[in-house]
């Protein structure tokens, strides 16, 4: 057998080409170093690469090329590779292949080959296969990368100001303008708040003026930094305001939208509302009394009621056409499945917000990350779990000693309601609180109850992204005390438009689901029928004894959900529990 070396380069592969970009390596050698590696499997060949989070780009040196790769096409270099020390790497060319990991799938991935070196995973690939780095305590550490900084600094400079719309709310005319007596500030407050008067008169945030048919006071929060923020009392105000009804998204359609993503950018926008203009007519609105006189906002406030909807459709529209992007006010969520398309993406998301002048906290940005914060959950590659910080906040809260406060812990604990199992029933005696014909008495139970649902807080589920490439099923069965359903993805949001299978093991509902029931049925089942012709579904019949889900919710409340595996092909992959507490009228 000859083993003689290639006489020559393959074609895409030469002297690397001059470069004005540049991505800066910086792997660490070092003999007396052990370092970890991980075998994944590249086209058909396992191959273990040493792990290297320090460095930017993954690399093949060219020996393990031309032994295992030499008969795939390789690319010329989009860019320079550099070393730690800015030395320049001789890279030969790009490899682009497959790679699995275990149950991961990059379906197409550049390597850089270098002429001499190790075979590195680095940052790209360990951020598109959605590994964690953590630390000895187990916290994550992310990686951020400061080139994205360097490469738009005109994002992260001062505070933008949007230059193709003005906020005009409409007012009702009807509500005459009402001029508030000045509150007066507490002296040791108000070094503070004129030079805070001072700092937003500077940067043209608010003007000074002698009067305005609406005068509000102002609302001084302190900082955690301990400085203080100024706010307005605008309440008067809104009451003559009529919002935009432009709907913002909801967190459930927000967390929706991430399924087979991996590479996550989280950007904040720098005191977003103030980037809007305020039009010249509406500045009146805003007006505010202090001791150093009369200001009005030139810029959108905070707590001006249409402010939310406006800035929601505002940015939505600015980003509209990017893909892979969710915005909620001041956030944007930047997502893909690959390095590579998580980067053009935001590049199209920075690009747009430049075009409009628009600004970045750099303080709350999180770039290229394998997980991030976002409206209250945290966003992973394999679905989303509470935000430990507010599963803190509820092991925090006090026992309930009225009846608001508890109402109060219910609506927190209930926005996080589908990663909490039984729901319905632990929650009952809480419940029972709240009614008016009642009389306050707390019991043992009721402090079990409130215990119980801080204790599942301590290890949440994660629950996966919905998936619309998979079967959905509705598995459905009550009880007298609760609903219980089983979604592989969940309600309206993800059954319209879609074909689903309707599981339940109520063989009357035949009547009701079917054409041939069109026999006499009671007002509320015909307003039922007419709700469900909506849908494109399968109704499913099981017997009871084979309902065991939804059953299992339905009526044995106490005991474990249990383990679901899946069937054959028409059985999916059961995504996530939902626990739908039962109201005195149920409807559909």
């Amino acid at each position: 057998m000859c083993h003689s070396a290639p006489a020559a380069l393959p074609p895409a592969m030469g002297p690397p080409p001059a470069h004005n970009n540049y991505t800066e390596i910086r792997n660490v050698t070092a003999g007396q170093v052990s370092f970890k590696t991980c075998t994944v499997q590249l086209a058909e060949v396992t191959l273990p690469l040493l792990m290297d989070t320090g460095a930017a780009a993954s690399l093949l040196n060219s020996s393990t090329y031309y032994r295992l790769f030499s008969l795939l096409p390789s690319e010329q270099p989009a860019t320079a590779l550099c070393g730690y020390d800015s030395s320049r790497l001789d890279i030969l060319g790009v490899l682009r292949v497959p790679v699995h990991y275990g149950s991961k799938h990059l379906p197409s991935f550049s390597f850089h080959i270098a002429r001499k070196g190790a075979n590195l995973l680095c940052l790209d690939l360990f951020t598109g296969l959605g590994f964690t780095l953590r630390d000895d305590a187990g916290s994550a550490i992310h990686h951020v990368d400061s080139t994205w900084r360097q490469k738009w600094p005109a994002l992260f400079d001062g505070l933008g100001c949007l230059t193709a719309f003005t906020h005009r709310p409409l007012v009702n005319t009807d509500v005459s303008p009402v001029i508030q007596p000045l509150r007066r500030i507490p002296l040791a407050l108000r070094d503070d708040v004129t030079y805070e008067l001072g700092s937003l008169l500077e940067i043209g945030i608010i003007e000074q003026v002698n009067a305005a048919p609406w005068i509000s006071n102002l609302v001084i929060a302190k900082k955690k930094s301990g400085g203080i923020r100024i706010c307005i009392d605008l309440c008067l105000v809104n009451k003559a305001v009529i919002p935009d009804r432009y709907v913002l998204p909801t967190s459930e359609e927000l967390t929706a939208l991430f399924y087979g993503s991996t590479v996550f950018t989280k950007l904040n926008q720098s005191q977003g509302y103030l980037q809007v203009p305020l039009h010249p007519a509406s500045r009146d609105l805003t007006a505010f009394v202090t001791h150093a006189g009369v200001f009005r906002y030139t810029q959108m406030p905070f707590g001006l009621s249409s402010a939310p909807s406006c800035f929601q459709k505002v940015m939505s529209t600015i980003l509209a056409g990017i893909p892979g992007v969710a915005v909620f006010l001041d956030d944007i969520v930047v997502h893909a499945p690959d390095l590579e398309t998580h980067n053009k993406r935001l590049q199209g998301v920075a690009q747009a917000l430049l075009e409009n002048n628009l600004t970045l906290n750099e303080e709350k940005c999180c770039f290229v990350a394998p997980a991030i914060d976002f409206v209250g959950f945290r966003l992973l590659a394999k679905g989303i779990s509470p935000l430990q910080s507010n599963t803190e906040a509820i092991h925090r809260i006090p026992e309930p000693t009225s009846a608001s406060q508890v109402a109060s812990f219910l609506v927190m604990t209930a926005y996080y309601l589908r990663f909490l199992p039984h729901y319905s029933q632990t929650t009952a005696p809480l419940h029972q609180l709240l009614t008016k014909e009642e009389p306050w008495n707390w019991t043992a139970v009721c402090s079990e109850a409130v215990q119980t649902l801080k204790a599942q807080f301590t290890t949440p589920p994660i629950l996966a992204h919905f998936s619309p490439d998979c079967p959905t099923i509705v598995t459905c069965d009550a009880s007298a005390r609760a609903i219980g359903a089983v979604l592989s993805e969940r309600w309206h949001l993800y059954l319209y438009g879609r074909h689903y299978v309707l599981r339940t093991d109520h063989q009357a509902l035949t009547a009701l689901l079917t054409a041939s029931g069109s026999g006499h049925k009671p007002l509320r089942l015909h307003r039922w029928g007419e709700r469900l012709r909506q849908y494109d579904y399968k109704p499913n019949f099981p017997p009871g004894r084979d309902n065991v889900v939804a059953d299992l919710l339905s009526r044995s409340i106490g005991a474990p959900t249990p383990i679901i595996s899946p069937g054959d092909n028409t059985e999916p992959e059961l995504i996530q529990m939902l626990h739908t507490p039962l109201q005195p009228a149920v409807s559909l």
